[in-house]
């Protein structure tokens, strides 16, 4: 496995999902239901999107990034810093999005540059960064991930993270297909933790509310 911390907040890993790992994953997506996409204003071409809810490519992708996200603050300064209740120093990254969306890029198929949006399911809980994998696909040429003017390119296996806020961009295919799964990290406030491990151990019988 690779690690490559690009920028404070764009981090690149390669090889970091076992061929097993990568091989479930392209499953999922071979039997998802991929639709076009059309958001109205000319911000891709040639773009199929489907999305699959499981949590175990999320226990995967969490896994496999884990180790390298360090806290919430560490990723953040300046006026781009999200305004929490508490303060980020606060929060703790908690896992993977359970949903995970699949965009299948054709010839000519790019994304304008365009900041991402986050998931908020309940008030102590939020996602901050994007989690981008390239899944095997043809060969692909082309078809880049620029984050804030750094060049990602498209590689089977390798995983992008970064801030939701920073604005990045899908550059088009030249040749092939791209296939590309998009999460997120999830991060929660004190309380949200606390119910979280509650939960575990619970699961695991090692909580007596007694």
């Amino acid at each position: 496995m690779q690690f490559e911390r690009r920028r404070r907040d764009i981090r690149v890993l390669d090889s970091a999902l076992s061929e097993t790992d990568l091989a479930a994953i392209s499953d999922a997506a071979a039997s998802a239901d991929f639709e076009p996409q059309d958001l109205n204003r000319g911000a891709f071409t040639a773009r199929q999107r489907a999305v699959v809810e499981s949590p175990q490519i999320a226990e995967l992708l969490w896994d496999a990034v884990s180790p390298y996200l360090g806290r919430p603050g560490e990723w953040f300064g300046g006026p781009g810093t999200p305004r929490l209740d508490p303060p980020i120093d606060e929060w703790t990254f908690l896992g993977c999005n359970p949903l995970s969306r699949f965009y299948l890029y054709s010839m000519g198929g790019a994304f304008s540059e365009h900041e991402d949006e986050p998931w908020r399911p309940d008030e102590s809980r939020r996602s901050l960064l994007t989690l981008l994998a390239y899944l095997p696909t043809e060969e692909c040429v082309g078809g880049e991930t620029v984050i804030d003017g750094e060049t990602v390119a498209v590689k089977s296996g390798r995983i992008v993270v970064f801030d939701h806020g920073i604005l990045n961009e899908g550059k088009p295919v030249e040749r092939g297909t791209k296939l590309v799964l998009r999460n997120d990290i999830v991060a929660a406030s004190p309380p949200a933790v606390m119910d979280e491990l509650v939960r575990e151990t619970e699961r695991l019988g090692l909580y007596d509310p007694d």
